[in-house]
């Protein structure tokens, strides 16, 4: 896997103590995967000047410090990030950039591959007798 702009300032999850919650499943019928994609980062955009989003965030701040913890997920299924990692650090004040980051991948056609794989395991799962 290329290089991706946000590995220069996160970093792949190594910290102890992080709890994983599921996250919404992305519903939007009829839309292409990237399309449903960008909607859930452009939702995930809009939390920055939250105080409280709850279970809906793709990013928790660690309690011990500045630190935030964030993975991108399609449904419920988290994206490879940076190798076979779907978690990565960063402060706190480089997520708008790393969201934004993300924004322009997904537009780019980055994650396509993933998006496909992910697609056809969820319709396969559907289709099943």
């Amino acid at each position: 896997m290329a290089k991706m702009p946000w590995e220069k300032y996160a970093t792949v999850s190594g910290k102890v103590g992080w709890k994983t919650k599921k996250s919404v499943r992305a519903k939007a019928p009829g839309k292409a995967p990237r399309d449903k994609l960008l909607e859930a980062v452009d939702l995930q955009i809009s939390y920055l000047d939250k105080k409280d989003v709850g279970k809906k965030a793709w990013f928790k701040p660690h309690p011990d410090g500045d630190v935030v913890k964030c993975q991108v997920r399609y449904g419920n299924t988290p994206l490879k990030l940076a190798g076979d990692a779907t978690y990565l650090e960063m402060s706190i004040e480089a997520l708008s950039q790393f969201l934004g980051d993300i924004r322009d991948a997904v537009a780019a056609g980055k994650f396509d591959g993933q998006l496909d794989e992910i697609s056809a395991r969820m319709s396969a799962r559907r289709t099943k007798g």
